[in-house]
């Protein structure tokens, strides 16, 4: 399996979790992929600190891909702002942004971390893996509370090393101190600012495609994309998806539904002016449960059953040949049937079109987890 033998924009791909994977070891995870192979699946996606040895090779004997995404600028799955401090966003207050939920983001401005980033895609790229792509991607938010509420964004990176590369790069002279900076920037060259944040954000996703490609010629390159409004994303985000095209196989907007609050029509929308601002080949990720039982607690919306999520997929499929599922821990059995039907694998009419909530179950025994708390 190699992206040569990939479209790929008629991806049909399942994300799981790295623990998932490493909890069910070799045998365990072939018949995870089994299964998931049954349903339509043609490649599985998880973000990895370790990447399991077996993964590779178990997708390619089942006939499915495996990709690989890499967290860029954020410090959930393996924390380093402990040991670099530095790496800390500061918000125009002079403070440091805070943690929320799990997320604490990275200033994507200082050159050793940015390389280190590099340098592991390409080091996924060598292990064999289908593809890479490139996970937060952009500047600090936690979009998915933060959409919800825009006016309480508060806009990040006012530290000494973005300020210097800013003025490195635009020729401007701005105040050391977060306060003054902030005020001076927004006040006097806020155009400029946000043109460097975009350049920012596009020369690390530039820099990984070059270095994935020189070291896998085969290998699909992705990113996943915010599914904000365009100014949001080219202003808060600095995610510009025309730029990021340029570089990329694939864009991968991450239509989560339920944690931004929006019916599953919405999918179709966001997937549809992301394809048309970017030019791009587009894939949405479907957001599949917001068990707590499967969220760890986050905050991933209200409940929605499964003919909610069959209305995700089949928007999806409306606006784009391709999908991914997030995540495969959230697809209870009548979930998994609506996968089927909606690959065409299954005909018959639905397990269940219950507007109820049920417990979480997986179809697959090795994802099923405690009642929800």
């Amino acid at each position: 399996m190699s992206r040569r033998h990939l479209i790929p924009g008629q991806l049909r791909a399942v994300y799981y979790f790295e623990d998932t994977l490493h909890r069910a070891g070799p045998e365990g995870g072939r018949s995870l992929l089994a299964a998931a192979a049954e349903l339509g699946f043609t490649a599985v996606v998880t973000e990895p600190v370790r990447l399991p040895e077996w993964l590779v090779p178990t997708a390619h004997e089942l006939g499915m891909a495996a990709l690989v995404a890499v967290a860029c600028f954020s410090d959930h799955a393996d924390p380093i702002l402990p040991e670099n401090p530095h790496l800390w966003p500061i918000e125009s207050t002079g403070r440091r942004r805070p943690r929320q939920e799990w997320y604490t983001g990275l200033i994507p401005t200082d050159e050793t971390h940015n390389a280190t980033v590099v340098q592991r895609c390409a080091r996924l790229a060598e292990q064999g893996v289908d593809g890479v792509i490139a996970d937060f991607i952009r500047w600090p938010m936690h979009w998915e509370l933060e959409l919800r509420a825009p006016e309480r964004h508060q806009e990040t990176s006012y530290d000494a090393i973005t300020l210097a590369r800013f003025a490195d790069w635009s020729g401007v002279a701005v105040p050391h101190e977060p306060v003054s900076a902030a005020e001076r920037i927004h006040s006097e060259h806020a155009e400029t600012w946000y043109d460097f944040r975009r350049m920012v954000i596009t020369d690390v996703l530039r820099r990984i495609g070059e270095a994935v490609r020189e070291a896998n010629p085969d290998a699909l390159v992705g990113a996943f994309v915010v599914p904000a409004t365009e100014p949001q994303r080219m202003t808060w985000l600095g995610q510009d998806v025309a730029a990021f095209a340029e570089h990329c196989d694939v864009l991968f907007p991450m239509a989560y539904h339920a944690i931004t609050h929006r019916p599953p029509s919405w999918v179709a929308e966001v997937t549809r002016e992301i394809a048309a601002s970017s030019g791009g080949v587009v894939v949405p990720v479907v957001q599949s449960t917001s068990d707590p039982a499967v969220s760890d607690g986050a905050d991933w919306g209200p409940r929605f059953d499964a003919a909610d999520f069959a209305d995700a997929l089949a928007h999806a499929a409306e606006a784009a040949s391709g999908v991914v599922v997030f995540c495969g821990e959230g697809l209870t059995p009548d979930r998994a049937h609506e996968v089927a039907r909606s690959f065409g694998r299954d005909t018959t009419p639905a397990l269940s079109n219950r507007r109820a909530k049920e417990p979480f179950e997986s179809h697959h025994p090795l994802l099923r987890s405690k009642d929800p708390a």
